[in-house]
């Protein structure tokens, strides 16, 4: 990577993507890899719980291929098993994708499956996490899907067990007006009746 990848902060002099960002609507500690104008895309960010049933594992396969296809702009964290698998799924595509990593980006190392997409302008790296959250963490997490939720249009919840932490920040989400949605699964029954929004897997 070039000096011009290395973390940049989003108030940054020139390191604006548009005036509202400028404005302060989103930290201004806020740091990227990769170009900040990709801050301004519609994303889909994804949540799951950490074990999935194994039954949704397929349908999700098959939705991520959908909205590569129909270059659906996509947010994770892309730490969990699942999630990495999705994330090579998108970056086999052309639609942008936000990558909120559980960590500070300082010395942070972009992987080498990265780097294409970063150099293309199609994936940006963020993190508002101070320079002392070397390492991914419960917390950090927990600060990661802040950032994530926020800087998304709308979520969808691979499964959220009931009074899980993916449950209730789903909850949360939905009370600020942004939809959620998941599959019509027995896992999410409680996450539909709180007002999620079905999805429903490609047929095949």
């Amino acid at each position: 990577m070039n000096s011009g990848d290395w973390p940049r902060r989003v108030g940054d002099r020139g390191n604006c993507a548009s005036a509202e960002l400028c404005r302060g609507s989103i930290d201004p500690e806020l740091r990227t890899i990769g170009d900040p104008e990709l801050l301004n895309r519609p994303y889909l960010a994804m949540l799951t719980s950490r074990k999935p049933p194994p039954d949704l594992l397929l349908p999700t396969f098959d939705l991520f291929r959908r909205l590569r296809e129909e270059r659906i702009p996509v947010a994770g964290g892309f730490h969990g098993p699942l999630e990495r698998s999705c994330l090579r799924l998108l970056l086999r595509g052309r639609q942008p994708v936000l990558i909120c990593p559980a960590r500070t980006l300082k010395r942070f190392r972009v992987p080498l499956g990265w780097t294409d997409a970063v150099r293309a302008r199609r994936l940006l790296i963020v993190s508002e996490l101070p320079d002392r959250w070397t390492r991914p963490s419960s917390r950090s997490a927990e600060l990661r899907n802040d950032t994530l939720t926020r800087l998304a249009s709308r979520i969808f919840v691979v499964s959220a067990n009931p009074g899980s932490r993916t449950f209730e920040r789903a909850l949360r989400v939905m009370d600020a007006g942004k939809p959620v949605l998941c599959f019509d699964h027995p896992a999410n029954r409680e996450l539909l009746i709180a007002g999620a929004r079905s999805v429903e897997p490609r047929r095949r």
